[in-house]
């Protein structure tokens, strides 16, 4: 079990993103990081949408090799932040309305292009499957985060995003370091619910972050 290094939610619930990055460093690198420095490293403004780029940023700046897996276009995202979102809510202009408000998209795709320029960072740029996330859960060494949807976990009606660290899938279920609210550690959820939650609302909407420790030669 792995609930030693466990961080939870803050009060506000508006954390989960940060506790998974605290819990990555202390993983990777046995260092201690506070929630002020991971407010930091991954951009958190009260009030603002937490994107993941400047976290993955924070984490290839600690040395660290990072790849996510999923269909995100960093490319054009790169370019044209405000666009790539439009596109992706072109029949819910108040949805990308929101989202435009919500967001700080300039320093987002300025943190993708410096993503994309560095050797520690690769975007694997397709839907990810249930084997990729049996295979890089029994990774020695790699720490994978999972981008779910909070209601379908907690069995309720709606859609809220929410980062969780996978730690080992078997026939038991997922065990995951669930930061909440509410807060579990080496929480088990049966597969069918992770499942509908990750891949959700289809199987080609999984996305995950998988951590590695870097080259020390590099």
């Amino acid at each position: 079990m792995n609930s030693n290094y466990f961080v939870p939610n803050t009060a506000d619930e508006l954390h989960c993103y940060q506790a998974c990055y605290v819990m990555v460093v202390q993983r990777l690198t046995d260092a201690n990081v506070g929630m002020t420095e991971a407010e930091r490293d991954t951009g958190f403004r009260p009030g603002h949408r937490s994107w993941a780029f400047r976290g993955l940023l924070g984490l290839v700046n600690r040395g660290l090799e990072v790849e996510t897996i999923d269909d995100f276009d960093p490319e054009e995202f790169a370019r044209d932040p405000e666009g790539t979102v439009g596109s992706w809510y072109a029949d819910d202009p108040k949805e990308r309305e929101r989202i435009v408000r919500e967001s700080e998209l300039g320093k987002e795709g300025k943190a993708v292009k410096k993503l994309l320029a560095s050797p520690r960072m690769r975007f694997t740029r397709r839907a990810p499957d249930w084997a990729d996330l049996l295979r890089l859960s029994q990774e020695d060494g790699a720490v994978v985060l999972a981008r779910v949807n909070h209601r379908v976990l907690m069995r309720r009606e709606g859609s809220y995003g929410h980062y969780v660290m996978v730690e080992e899938i078997d026939d038991a279920g997922v065990r995951v370091q669930d930061p909440g609210p509410p807060a579990r550690p080496d929480y088990v959820y049966d597969i069918a619910t992770f499942r509908r939650a990750w891949w959700y609302p289809d199987e080609q909407s999984g996305e995950l972050i998988v951590v590695r420790r870097g080259n020390s030669d590099e």
